[in-house]
């Protein structure tokens, strides 16, 4: 076993040279000039423009109508080829789960 020795250690004041008392004398602060004075600016007034109201375009309800009926049409659409695409996903992807379950089968049998 190795024992730890402590030791105290002693620090020491460096040396000095003996103060003497100087007398110090303050500045005063500089003044600051006094401000200028500003002349105001007069600034014209320009009229306000009145915004103009728009003639309103009324939609008829037929326009309404035929709008939502071809909206539904292109959202079938859409469903149908989204339908169209997942078959096809499956039957791409059928024949690799069969392969890939019968080898997970073989390693339980095993």
């Amino acid at each position: 076993m190795v024992y730890i020795k402590r030791v105290k250690h002693v620090l020491k004041r460096m040396p000095t040279a003996a103060t003497t008392s100087k007398t110090v004398t303050r500045k005063t602060r500089a003044r600051k000039a006094p401000a200028k004075k500003v002349t105001p600016v007069i600034i014209k007034a320009t009229p306000v423009q009145q915004p103009v109201k728009p003639d309103p375009q009324i939609i008829p309800l037929r326009a309404y109508q035929t709008d939502w009926t071809n909206r539904w049409n292109i959202h079938h659409y859409e469903m149908e080829m989204l339908v169209k695409d997942v078959r096809q996903l499956v039957e791409v992807v059928t024949p690799y789960y069969q392969t890939a379950l019968k080898q997970v089968k073989s390693i339980q049998l095993n």
